[in-house]
């Protein structure tokens, strides 16, 4: 007998004796119930014996625990094992003149290759009218086999897929879930241990070129989208997610429409106690911080006759899912940012005759002082005592304050290069701070992000300013899933095309974020 089987038997052995003291266990208890309903007393027999079982339970619990790290490390050395001796088996048939062939099998979709992946999703739907899918089936089935294999080596590639599959059979419950990716990675590593001297190498992505693993049948792998590049084509260009992509990324849970989080709402209470005193008694009130799911999604409906007379090399889509995320990342930005300032504290700034200075001579006043003011607040505010992170402003805000000058002309925002002097930001060497994101420079202590999306404040049209410790947001965001939809427009001659992404937003200490708003923050205005 193998030591994986030893250690399996044994681990049956466990957990019969543990089932046996279990259901003893229960048996003592329901002898326990009276008729009247109540639970009588042990005896002193049904006492011992219950210390005795309860024992048995702690002792198999012990056994099984350990039992489980060294089945996990004896599957693991002969998995090791397994490989060291085909990789000598390989090395023995090249030395005998067998040789070790290396093949380049190219990826079905993505970067260099004529195929697009969408249409061929909605031709092998429409094959049942059409009577032909152009091999759009044999294609998707092969992708299918190159991602399971990716999955199964574990490549950069192959993590991504197991993201988005994990999205796509969400529905599907969390055990089936783990059973299909436990299914995945077994094709996978089949195809992978069938034909090891066929292992393709690639720059970047390593992946089994082998035939095999054609069990899967295109399974739910086939439908991982490919990673696509837009360079072909030139794309209608929206606002990013700037703001959102600095707070605290969570994985979103398997289940359910709202996610809660404990928060504690008030605090304990210590004090001097005097000798034989009472001591101070205070219980800290806590509650729960929820956010509910939100689902975005958009769609476009294409007809039948482009999907059939699509030729090589178009980018149908490249763009059509590279639009749907484009206009996907300012949606939810925006409502990451709205979820972040709903009980942010805000700080009404009129400035100097409702308009915008950066700095005020001899005293510390203008938007350089609003900034150190919202620092101080979150530093200070009881129960919050954070500090800040980010100085979030919209683009045209920013290159307002960029171009501000001293009474001598001289620019107060230079990059790092330049040697300033008493200069109000400094940035990198390169001083290309770009469209928005991060703009290399820092403004009284802060990073200062650029981000077009952050909402204006009531009915004046000034924009905001933002202040905050960016690490207490707190976003469970999905993975964004792809459907062809060919039946809703049939009667058309037309498919429907979505793509769809759950995402909820939980700010732990929504005083961590300032609002600096007011007259003074109207349409930037540029003299000269």
């Amino acid at each position: 007998m193998s030591a994986l089987k030893e250690l399996v038997s044994r681990s049956d052995a466990a957990e019969e004796k543990r089932s046996k003291a279990v259901k003893e266990l229960d048996k003592l208890r329901a002898a326990l119930k009276q008729e009247s309903g109540e639970d009588r007393d042990l005896t002193p027999e049904e006492e011992t014996r219950s210390d005795e079982l309860i024992s048995v339970l702690d002792e198999a619990d012990k056994e099984l625990d350990e039992l489980d790290k060294r089945v996990k490390e004896e599957t693991k050395r002969e998995k090791r094992a397994k490989r060291i001796s085909e990789a000598r088996d390989t090395i023995k048939s090249a030395d005998a003149g067998g040789g070790a062939a290396v093949k380049d099998e190219p990826m079905v979709y993505g970067e260099g290759s004529p195929n697009s992946y969408i249409a061929d999703l909605c031709r092998r739907s429409w094959m049942n009218n059409t009577g032909s899918d152009g091999g759009a089936t044999d294609r998707l089935i092969q992708w299918s086999h190159q991602v399971e294999r990716e999955f199964a080596q574990r490549s950069d590639f192959g993590k991504k897929a197991e993201l988005q599959l994990r999205e796509t059979d969400r529905e599907l419950g969390v055990s089936a879930v783990q059973k299909r990716m436990r299914d995945y990675e077994e094709r996978g590593r089949t195809a992978l241990e069938d034909k090891p001297h066929e292992m393709e190498v690639r720059t970047g992505i390593a992946t089994g070129g082998g035939a095999t693993g054609s069990a899967s049948g295109g399974g739910g792998a086939a439908f991982v989208t490919p990673v696509f590049f837009v360079s072909q084509y030139a794309p209608y260009r929206e606002y990013g997610r700037a703001f959102i992509d600095q707070c605290n990324a969570q994985p979103l849970p398997d289940y359910g429409m709202e996610v809660y989080m404990p928060a504690v709402e008030g605090p304990a209470e210590v004090k001097a106690q005097t000798e034989a005193e009472a001591v101070a008694e205070k219980v800290p009130t806590a509650g729960y911080l929820s956010g509910a799911l939100k689902t975005e999604a958009g769609q476009v409906i294409v007809s039948q006759q482009l999907l059939d007379r699509a030729g090589p090399n178009f980018a149908f889509d490249k763009l059509i899912f590279d639009q749907l995320e484009r206009d996907y990342a300012p949606r939810v930005d925006k409502y990451v940012l709205t979820e972040a300032l709903a009980g942010a504290l805000t700080q009404p700034w009129a400035g100097s005759s409702e308009s915008f200075v950066l700095l005020e001579k001899e005293a510390a006043g203008g938007l350089y002082g609003q900034i150190a003011k919202a620092k101080a607040a979150i530093r200070t505010t009881e129960g919050t005592v954070l500090n800040p992170t980010h100085l979030f402003l919209a683009a045209t805000r920013w290159e307002q304050i960029a171009a501000w000058a001293d009474g001598n002309a001289r620019p107060l925002v230079v990059p790092g290069y330049a040697g300033p002097f008493n200069a109000a930001a400094g940035g990198s060497a390169q001083g290309d701070e770009g469209i928005e994101g991060s703009t290399g420079y820092r403004l009284v202590g802060l990073p200062v992000f650029a981000d077009q999306n952050i909402p204006a404040f009531g009915t004046i049209g000034a924009d905001q300013v933002i202040v905050g410790d960016l690490a207490e947001v707190y976003v469970y965001e999905g993975n964004k899933v792809p459907r062809v939809i060919p039946q809703t427009y049939a009667q058309n001659l037309q498919t429907l095309l979505q793509l769809y992404a759950y995402i909820t937003c939980i700010v732990r200490y929504p005083k961590g974020i300032v609002a600096i708003h007011g007259p003074a923050l109207k349409t930037p205005v540029y003299t000269h």
